[in-house]
């Protein structure tokens, strides 16, 4: 059977949708699920499978070197209803009856399918009747925007309309990792990249690295529960490089994706998830605490803690003088490939005042400005975030021509939107930056030249760097410090090595020996030293010529 349909590109030929969802539609979760015989899991039992014959496909003259391919060709019957256990209808017969795919003319001596006859009289019918392909009418056009893809503002841009929509259904293209899945969301036309909120599964090695443990499994664990299935999901935010955050359920089967990972001890919380603010956090939290207890998977080796970790900061940062700053963050914010905000551990009793200052001064409360506050640029004030229509202090860096839409900083951490003028008002005094100073802390990976957004592997090292700090608690080691420039200032940019216990490397380490970052040349002692023990990880990922290695040296004079 020729198929004319399904090609993974979206722009593809004619009836190319319509073949890919019928097949979907018809293989894809529709039976009863059994038990799996590992991972514990379940999947549909779909389908009857018969293979018929093989045919070897001679190397082309391009490739010679490349040895003969051999290609197995089958038929799939779905399962009988009405007789359990027997084949029933015929799938490329469905497909080929509705004019989706046209049958292959073999030669006389070619083997074919058993079927063949059928297929040709399926494809009579659909000629006869002017289906699909066969029709005189000009084939349907799909107009997808894919924001899976490019510059972050293109998915923040949509992020109104899927939160609006409230739960919203999708399908599920790819799963990328166990957390981290392509979802097409028919309703609104768009290709995103979905990652569960809260949750981190380990991760594939980059670029033939070596993969974290059990990372193979929670990925297989993924797919068997929602690949090409329909899901349900609840967005609530969009990172810096343009995934979308919520919730996902599966249709069929009710399943909470988060939870069943975290049930198998294929996942676990970011520290600093505030189980409290999500509908589903009490009973994430019972799922990752169900596993610690078992000691499942990711969690064999755990070990109950026995008393806090105040002071693991100051552990990580000492050094042969005793002399280095180190202190316990979050990372709130990721920036680029190599900057960052975060909250530092030490004001978290700060941050917890000034935000019932915010909520004391009753604005939730008070009817839009409506144009009486008139922003400028520069200018603080309390600006109401539209994730969670919460007020935060935050900074005017640009207006629109008409000043009716206006860019804020918040400068407590560190992101930045753009909004209706008539989201802001003035700036209590009792919540000025004198009575309280800016919480969101500036951060750089010291030592590091890590590529910008809009340069090769620039997307790629933001992406990496947030799925190694979003939303977790870190021992950050201060190296230097930068002066705060800028007409406002806004505080000095603190030069750091991050430190998560829970990784055998330094985050920086990880992103040189990803490819996606380079080790400066550096003056100083110190600075030497720490230098020098990320070039090991940086011969890594020359040898093994990982991204910006890819093409051979890269190291500059200019550095």
């Amino acid at each position: 059977m020729s198929n004319e349909s399904l090609a993974l590109n979206i722009k593809g030929e004619p009836y190319a949708a319509e073949a890919k969802e019928l097949l979907r539609s018809k293989l894809i979760g529709k039976q009863k699920p059994k038990v799996a015989p590992i991972l514990g899991m379940f999947f549909p039992l779909q389908v009857s499978v018969n293979m018929e014959y093989s045919r070897t496909i001679p190397t082309s003259e391009s490739t010679p070197d490349l040895p003969d391919r051999t290609m197995n060709f089958g038929s799939v019957h779905l399962m009988d209803k009405k007789n359990p256990g027997e084949p029933g209808a015929n799938v490329a017969e469905m497909v080929v009856v509705r004019g989706l795919a046209s049958v292959v003319r073999h030669r006389g001596e070619d083997d074919r399918s058993m079927h063949y006859d059928a297929l040709l009289e399926a494809e009579s019918r659909a000629q006869k009747q002017k289906k699909g392909m066969h029709s005189s009418k000009e084939p349907p056009v799909q107009h997808l925007n894919d924001v899976s893809f490019g510059p972050s503002n293109k998915a923040k841009q949509f992020l109104p309309f899927l939160q609006r929509s409230g739960t919203v259904t999708a399908l599920v293209e790819m799963v990328m990792n166990g957390h981290r899945l392509k979802l097409l969301v028919p309703k609104e036309s768009a290709m995103i990249v979905f990652a569960l909120s809260g949750v981190r599964t380990p991760s594939k090695g980059r670029d033939g690295g070596a993969d974290e443990p059990y990372a193979a499994e929670a990925l297989a664990f993924t797919r068997l529960q929602c690949m090409q299935m329909e899901v349900e999901i609840d967005v609530e935010a969009v990172d810096n490089t343009g995934t979308f955050l919520g919730n996902l359920r599966t249709v069929n089967k009710r399943v909470n994706l988060a939870t069943s990972l975290l049930e198998a001890g294929l996942g676990s919380l970011h520290p600093m998830y505030d189980v409290n603010r999500n509908a589903n956090g009490p009973e994430l939290a019972a799922a990752e605490n169900a596993a610690k207890q078992a000691r499942l998977k990711i969690w064999e080796n755990f070990v109950e803690p026995v008393a806090s970790s105040t002071g693991d900061a100051e552990q990580a940062a000492e050094t042969e003088d005793g002399n280095v700053e180190a202190f316990e963050a979050t990372a709130m914010m990721v920036v680029d490939g190599s900057t960052l905000y975060v909250h530092r551990a030490d004001k978290k009793a700060r941050l917890d005042w000034l935000v019932g200052q915010l909520e004391g001064l009753g604005l939730k409360e008070a009817p839009a400005t409506g144009g009486l506050y008139k922003p400028s640029v520069g200018a603080l004030c309390c600006s109401r975030f539209t994730e969670d229509n919460q007020w935060y202090r935050a900074r005017v860096t640009a207006l629109s021509p008409d000043c009716s839409q206006v860019t804020v900083f918040y400068v407590d951490f560190g992101n930045s939107e753009t909004l209706s003028a008539a989201r802001l008002t003035t700036l209590d005094p009792s919540v000025s930056l004198q009575a309280c100073p800016p919480l969101a802390v500036k951060c750089q990976l010291a030592y590091l030249k890590v590529p910008s957004l809009n340069e090769d592997f620039g997307m790629e090292a933001a992406t990496a760097l947030s799925e190694m700090v979003f939303g977790c608690t870190l021992a950050v080691r201060l190296e230097g410090r930068e002066a705060a420039a800028g007409k406002w200032g806004g505080g000095d940019t603190m030069l750091v090595t991050l430190i998560d216990a829970d990784a055998s490397a330094s985050v920086n380490a990880r992103l040189v020996e990803a490819g996606l970052a380079r080790v400066k040349k550096v003056r100083g002692k110190r600075a030497a030293v720490v230098a020098e023990g990320m070039k090991e990880f940086q011969e890594r990922a020359r040898q093994q010529r990982l991204c910006m290695w890819q093409y051979g040296d890269v190291d500059s004079d200019e550095d």
